[in-house]
């Protein structure tokens, strides 16, 4: 073979390679998606309410120097807030305090005798670790608490919520902390303009 020849078919090859990889758009929509970028649509995530019977706790922590406010907030079906439950913890881990605060939901929840419970929260380690997919050292005091707290009712979820999802309880824990409020209270005692779904306040 000669040398010209040669060269020819490294280079059909080569071509060969080449379109068999880039595919070339055929019509105008495939030139255009080749141009243009694809715009997705994502939805923004939002608080739903929990089933009939049921009530769903958002659990949040405030920091703030050397100790922590914690908080859970019960609502209901219709998205009302049926009582808030907030304590004070004299350390500050982020990571403990949320535990702490799913912690404070299952007990507040026992005694106020509801039998289905979802508790959510927006660390999802702790979630995990409360679930059983896995072992956080730090926090495992709090998750023994919470299995055990978990077998009193009827039925127990824990669930993972997006931040911008769990803006009632953190404005509930902000608020509670600026008030160096602890105790359970009802929706009457907590401030309608801090009860958004949709903005830290």
């Amino acid at each position: 073979m000669t040398r010209l020849a040669r060269c020819v078919e490294r280079s059909r090859s080569q071509l060969t390679t080449f379109f068999s990889i880039a595919i070339l758009p055929t019509t105008s929509g495939d030139y255009a998606s080749y141009l243009f970028p694809l715009v997705l649509l994502v939805a923004t995530p939002i608080w739903t309410p929990p089933p009939e019977d049921w009530i769903k706790i958002n659990c949040d922590v405030k920091v703030g120097g050397d100790s922590m406010c914690i908080v859970a907030l019960a609502r209901d079906l219709s998205g009302a807030v049926v009582w808030a439950a907030t304590s004070f913890l004299n350390f500050s881990d982020p990571l403990i305090g949320e535990a702490a605060a799913c912690h404070l939901a299952l007990d507040t929840t026992r005694l106020r005798n509801h039998d289905y419970v979802l508790v959510e929260s927006d660390s999802d380690v702790v979630i995990k670790a409360l679930k059983g997919l896995h072992y956080i050292w730090n926090i495992d005091n709090y998750v023994s608490l919470c299995n055990q707290l978990s077998n009193y009712f009827l039925s127990c979820n824990f669930s993972f919520i997006s931040r911008v999802c769990n803006f009632a309880a953190h404005n509930v824990a902000r608020w509670a902390f600026a008030q160096n409020f602890t105790d359970v209270m009802e929706s009457s005692c907590i401030p309608v303009s801090i009860l958004c779904n949709d903005r830290d306040v």
